[in-house]
């Protein structure tokens, strides 16, 4: 895992490069969340990791930054997976400023008390636990849409990461 980078650059003042083993560094919690789907299955996952956020402060997004793009690895030869044309890769995900700032948007390093395997989006996961809710929603409803982004918007975290555009 020596190898893998998180490279933001973009509308930042700050632009970086951090190692794995920098990222291990910052102050981990872990956030134990119950996931429920919309298809019948839950989970309870507790994700080991820190907020984005910290890591956006120290790259300082600046005021045009409006979103952050995830850009994922493509290495054939230790990815045999991005061979099969299912996608359009590399694969690329997107948050506004505001999602990937909110306090819910963790940086996974981990679940269940050990590194993120690799079925798991190892090294590194972005996990969004949050949603726009409808403040009037039922809280029954409420609670399927939150479960609901948390499983449709959680990608893994690129080896290279565009962050701010």
């Amino acid at each position: 895992m020596d190898e893998w980078v998180v490279s933001v650059e973009g509308e930042v003042r700050k632009p970086r490069t951090f190692g794995i083993e920098e990222l291990l560094k910052f102050p981990l919690e872990e956030r134990v969340y119950r996931m429920r789907c919309v298809e019948g299955w839950s989970m309870v996952i507790p994700w080991v990791g820190f907020e984005f956020n910290r890591l956006a402060k120290l790259v300082e997004p600046t005021g045009n930054a409006k979103f952050v793009e995830f850009i994922t690895a493509v290495q054939p030869e230790t990815m045999p997976g991005v061979r099969i044309p299912v996608l359009d890769w590399p694969y690329v995900e997107g948050l506004r400023l505001d999602e990937a700032l909110h306090p819910l948007t963790l940086l996974t390093v981990g679940l269940y008390g050990e590194l993120l395997p690799k079925q798991n989006g190892a090294p590194v996961r972005i996990v969004i636990l949050h949603s726009d809710v409808p403040e009037d929603a039922p809280p029954d409803e409420q609670d399927t849409l939150l479960q609901a982004a948390a499983i449709l918007f959680s990608a893994p975290l690129p080896k290279r990461c565009q962050a701010f555009s």
